[in-house]
C-alpha cells in the first residue's frame, strides 16, 4: 500500500506542478512533525535525504528539535516520500508544500510563523505543520495573513483529518482561501483511518 500511496502521491504532486500560472520551478517539501514520533523522525530524516532542515536552530534546536517540524525536500533520487507514505500517512506526521523557493528559503519564510500572538498579546507556539491544526486554522485567517502565509508557498496538500478517504489541497489567491479536495484510491481506505481530532 506504501508504495501505492507514494506513487499516487508523486503523481498528485507533479500535476499540481503543471498547474502552476509562473515560470518558476515548484519544490515539493514535507514538513514533518518531530514531535510525533521524536526517537524516530529526525534520524531517519538524516539519514534518508541530504536536503532537510529543522526550523528551529541554534540553542532552540538543542532543546526543541524533537518537538517542532523538519522540512526535507522530496526528490526523485530520494526515498523520503517512500518512508512517510508507509510510517506516517494517517497519523497527522506531516503537510507537504509546493514551493518556488529553495531549501533554506522557504525554511526562513516557514520560520515567521512558529509564534503567533493572540489577542492580549500572549506569544504561542503555533502548529501549522500538523494537519489538523493548518486545516483549522486556514478558513478564519483574515486576508492579510493568507496573503503573508502563502507568499513562499504555492500549494499545501495534507491528509484530511476528517475524512480519511481524501486529501486537502490549499491556495491562496488575492487574499482568498481556495480549498479543494482530492480523492484517495481504494487501495488506501482500508489500511488507513481517520486521525484523532482528539488527540
Amino acid at each position: 500500500m506504501a508504495e501505492d500511496l507514494a506513487e499516487f502521491l508523486e503523481e498528485t504532486f507533479t500535476s499540481l506542478q503543471g498547474q502552476k500560472t509562473s515560470d518558476q520551478e515548484l519544490r515539493i517539501y514535507a514538513v514533518v512533525d518531530a514531535s510525533r514520533d521524536p526517537m524516530m523522525i529526525p534520524p531517519t530524516i538524516s539519514a534518508l535525504s541530504n536536503n532537510y532542515s529543522c526550523l528551529y536552530k541554534g540553542q532552540a534546536l538543542v532543546e526543541f528539535g524533537d518537538d517542532t517540524a523538519w522540512v526535507v525536500e522530496i526528490r526523485a533520487d530520494e526515498d523520503v516520500l517512500d518512508w512517510l507514505a508507509e510510517e506516517g500517512f494517517g497519523k497527522r506526521w506531516v503537510i507537504f508544500a509546493l514551493s518556488p523557493l529553495e531549501l533554506n528559503g522557504f525554511v526562513r519564510h516557514l520560520r515567521k510563523f512558529t509564534l503567533i500572538e493572540d489577542e492580549g498579546g500572549s506569544e504561542h507556539f503555533f502548529r501549522f505543520y500538523d494537519p489538523q491544526t493548518i486545516r483549522q486554522y486556514l478558513p478564519v485567517f483574515t486576508s492579510e495573513q493568507l496573503t503573508v502565509f502563502f507568499k513562499g508557498i504555492d500549494t499545501l496538500v495534507l491528509e484530511n483529518t476528517l475524512n480519511s478517504e481524501e486529501l486537502c489541497v490549499f491556495q491562496a489567491e488575492d487574499g482568498k482561501l481556495l480549498r479543494n479536495t482530492i480523492a484517495l484510491p481504494a487501495f488506501t481506505k482500508d489500511a488507513s483511518s481517520p486521525a484523532q481530532e482528539a488527540s
